[in-house]
C-alpha cells in the first residue's frame, strides 16, 4: 500500500508534468498580454494566450494541413517572444497573484502532476486525444478508423493545450490535463477574489479600481480558496483528470464576467474600454466553442443576456452594445464554423452526439426527467440553492435594472435557466430512453456554468462586506488561517484526492499496457469481465489504441451464464480472450483452469484455447468489486 508521503511522488513524469505545464502557462500568459493588449484582464491573459495558439493550430492545420509539432513548436515560440518583449517592458508575463497561487497550491499541483488517467472518459477519448496529437502529428479523421478515441469529432481546444505541454516535455504526459485544470481553476480563483475587492471597493469592473486590497498572500490564500473549498462545483473526479469540464466551467465565467464589464463600461461612457473589453469576449468565446461541442449554447445565452440586459437597463441602450457585436460575436463564430467545416469534409458525423430523428424524442417523458433533475438538484443543495438566489435577484433585476449588480444577477439567471431548459431539451430529443429519462451527468454539466454563479457570489460578499463592515480591512489572522487551511487540505486529504490509485484500476493499466506488442492489431480480441462495468475494456482499448470492430468487451450488463459464456468461446470465437473475471464461467467453457484470483489472456489455437499469460491481482482479498 502506498505511504501518505509517497501519494505525492510520481517520479520524473511527475516532476516533467508540473514543469512543463507550468512553464507553458507563463508563456500562453504573455502571448495573451500582447494578443488582448494593454487592458487585458491580468487573470484572463493565460485564457487569450490558449486561445490565440489553438485557433492558429486549427486553422492552420484544418485549412493548410500543417502539422502539429510545427504549429505547437510555433505557438510555443511566440509565447517566448512575447515574454521576451514584456520583460523587455519590464512588465510580468503572468499576474502576481497567480504565481502566489500556484505557490500557495503547491500540494495539489503535486498530487494532480502525479495523476494518472483512470476515469471512463478519459479513456474513452479525452487524454487520447491528446496523445493523438502527440503521436500523429495530426487531428484524428475518417482516413484513420484506428484512432480509438470514441468521439473524433469533438473540439480540441483542450487536447491540444495538453499536447502542448507535452511537446514542451517531450513525451506524452497523461497528467497535464490534471494540472491545467487546477491552473485553470487559480485563475477563476484570482477573478473572484478581484470581484470581490470590487464589491468591497463600490466598483463595477473599473481598471483602476484596487484588484486586491488587502496583503498580497492574503488574496493569494483566497484565490485558491475560491478554486477549491469555496468552489461550489469542484469535483476531485472531473478537476484532477484530462476531462474538459473545468475549462469550460473557467472559461464561462470569464465570458460572463468580461460581457458584465462592456455592459458596465457603456452605461458609464467609457466606450473606449468597452470595445476592448468585447475583443477580450472575441477572445474568450473562441476559445469556448473550441473546448466542448455544446459550450456555442452556453455563449449564446450569455450574449443574449448581455442582450436583455441591454432592452432592460435605461443606461445601456442597445444601439450602444450593437457596435460590440462584431468584435465580440466574429471571432466564436468563425472558429465554429471552422470546426464544422472540419467535421463535415474530415470526421463524420458518427463522431459527436447530435439530434434524434423527431419521432424518437421522449416528449411523454418530460414530466419523469424534470423529476429527477428536481431530485439530483435535491442533493446538491449547496450549488442548486446559491443558483435559485441568483434567480431571485435576476428576476428581480428583469424588473427594474439601475446597477451593475443588476446587471450580473441578470446575466447569471438568464444563463443559469436558459442552459438547464437546454438539458431538458437535450435529454429528450438527443439522449434517449436509457440515460434520457435518468437525466444523465445532470450535475456535471452544470459545472459548466458553476463558476458564472461563483463570480456573481463573490461579487455579492464584497458589496455585503462594505455594507457591513464598510472600509475595515480583513483581519490578519483571517488571512494567515486561510493560507494554512488551503494549504494543509490537500496534504490531508491526499488518500481522497489520488483516486487514481484505487483498485482495481491499476491492475486494469498494468494488464492492458502488457497487451501491447502480444496481440497483433489484426487479431481479433473481447475482454471478458462479467463483473464489471466494462471500464476494464475501455482500459484495454486505449492502451491498445483501438476502437475498431474487432475489439470488445462483455460486462455485467450483458448477464452472461454458462451457456452464453460457451457461444462466445465456439461461435465465431475472438483470436484472444482478456479474462479479468467470470474465471469459473470462462473456464468452463474452455475447459482450461482459472480462478478469480488473477486476469488471464487466453489465446485460440487449432486444438482449442491455450493460456497466454496471467496477472495475478495484487490483493487477492479485494481482486473484484
Amino acid at each position: 500500500m502506498t505511504s501518505h508521503f509517497g501519494l505525492f511522488l510520481g517520479g520524473t513524469e511527475q516532476a516533467a508534468a508540473l514543469g512543463a505545464t507550468a512553464v507553458l502557462f507563463v508563456l500562453l500568459a504573455a502571448l495573451g498580454r500582447v494578443v488582448a493588449g494593454p487592458r487585458a484582464i491580468p487573470e484572463a491573459q493565460p485564457l487569450y494566450g490558449w486561445a490565440a495558439a489553438a485557433a492558429a493550430i486549427l486553422i492552420l492545420h484544418i485549412l493548410f494541413g500543417l502539422g502539429f509539432s510545427l504549429l505547437g513548436w510555433a505557438a510555443i515560440g511566440a509565447g517566448g517572444i512575447a515574454a521576451a518583449l514584456l520583460v523587455f517592458r519590464r512588465e510580468t508575463p503572468l499576474a502576481p497573484i497567480l504565481a502566489r497561487a500556484a505557490l500557495v497550491a503547491l500540494p495539489l499541483l503535486a498530487l494532480a502532476a502525479a495523476h494518472r488517467a483512470s476515469e471512463w472518459d478519459e479513456f474513452s477519448h479525452w487524454a487520447g486525444a491528446a496523445r493523438y496529437l502527440i503521436e500523429k502529428d495530426a487531428l484524428p479523421t475518417s482516413a484513420d478508423p484506428d484512432h480509438g478515441l470514441q468521439l473524433p469529432a469533438y473540439p480540441f481546444a483542450f487536447p491540444i493545450l495538453n499536447a502542448l505541454a507535452s511537446q514542451l516535455a517531450g513525451k506524452f504526459l497523461e497528467s497535464a490535463g490534471a494540472v491545467s485544470n487546477v491552473l485553470l481553476l487559480l485563475c477563476f480563483g484570482a477573478l473572484a477574489v478581484r470581484l470581490a475587492a470590487l464589491g468591497a471597493g463600490g466598483g463595477a469592473g473599473r481598471p483602476e479600481v484596487p484588484p486586491v486590497p488587502f496583503a498580497a498572500w492574503t488574496a493569494a490564500a483566497f484565490a485558491v480558496a475560491a478554486a477549491t473549498i469555496l468552489n461550489p462545483s469542484f469535483v476531485q473526479k472531473i478537476v484532477l483528470t484530462n476531462y474538459a469540464d473545468t475549462a469550460t466551467g473557467v472559461v464561462a465565467a470569464f465570458a460572463g464576467v468580461l460581457a458584465w464589464r462592456a455592459l458596465n463600461a457603456l452605461a458609464e461612457s467609457r466606450d473606449g474600454e468597452a470595445r476592448g473589453l468585447a475583443w477580450q469576449i472575441g477572445l474568450a468565446g473562441m476559445l469556448f466553442v473550441a473546448i466542448k461541442q455544446t459550450n456555442v449554447v452556453v455563449l449564446a445565452l450569455i450574449f443574449a443576456s448581455a442582450g436583455l440586459v441591454a432592452l432592460r437597463d435605461p443606461a445601456v441602450a442597445l444601439k450602444k452594445l450593437l457596435p460590440l457585436v462584431p468584435a465580440a460575436v466574429l471571432p466564436p463564430f468563425l472558429m465554429y464554423v471552422l470546426w464544422r467545416y472540419h467535421v463535415a469534409t474530415a470526421v463524420g458525423a458518427t463522431g459527436e452526439l447530435g439530434l434524434m430523428p423527431a419521432a424518437e424524442w421522449i416528449v411523454g417523458q418530460i414530466p419523469s426527467i424534470l423529476w429527477r433533475m428536481a431530485t439530483i438538484a435535491a442533493k446538491k443543495g449547496v450549488y442548486f440553492g446559491l443558483m435559485l438566489v441568483a434567480v431571485g435577484l435576476g428576476l428581480r433585476a428583469l424588473w427594474r435594472c439601475r446597477s451593475a449588480f443588476d446587471r450580473l444577477a441578470l446575466i447569471v439567471a438568464a444563463t443559469f435557466l436558459g442552459y438547464n431548459a437546454f438539458l431538458l431539451f437535450a435529454y429528450v430529443a438527443s439522449f434517449g430512453a436509457g440515460e434520457g429519462t435518468r437525466a444523465a451527468s445532470f450535475w456535471r454539466y452544470n459545472m459548466h456554468i458553476a463558476l458564472l454563479g461563483a463570480a456573481f457570489f463573490a461579487y455579492l460578499a464584497g458589496i455585503l462586506w462594505r455594507r457591513f463592515r464598510g472600509e475595515r480591512a480583513l483581519p490578519r489572522a483571517v488571512g494567515i488561517f486561510m493560507l494554512a487551511l488551503v494549504f494543509a487540505l490537500p496534504i490531508a486529504l491526499a488518500p481522497k484526492l489520488r483516486f487514481d490509485l484505487d483498485p482495481p484500476k491499476p491492475h486494469y493499466r498494468a494488464v492492458a499496457a502488457a497487451l501491447v506488442g502480444v496481440v497483433p492489431r489484426e487479431a481479433r480480441l473481447l475482454v471478458f469481465d462479467v463483473a464489471g462495468t466494462g471500464e476494464s475494456g475501455i482500459i484495454t482499448f486505449y492502451h491498445l489504441r483501438r476502437a475498431d470492430r474487432r475489439v470488445g468487451v462483455v460486462s455485467v450488463f450483458a448477464g452472461v451464464d454458462a451457456t452464453q459464456a460457451k457461444k462466445i468461446f465456439t461461435d465465431d470465437a475472438p483470436d484472444f480472450v482478456l479474462v479479468h473475471s467470470g474465471a469459473s464461467l470462462a473456464g468452463g467453457a474452455t475447459g482450461l483452469v482459472l480462478d478469480e484470483s488473477a486476469s488471464f489472456l487466453l489465446g485460440r489455437t487449432a486444438g482449442g484455447w491455450t493460456t497466454v499469460n496471467r496477472w495475478p491481482y495484487p490483493d487477492s482479498g479485494a481482486a473484484r468489486p
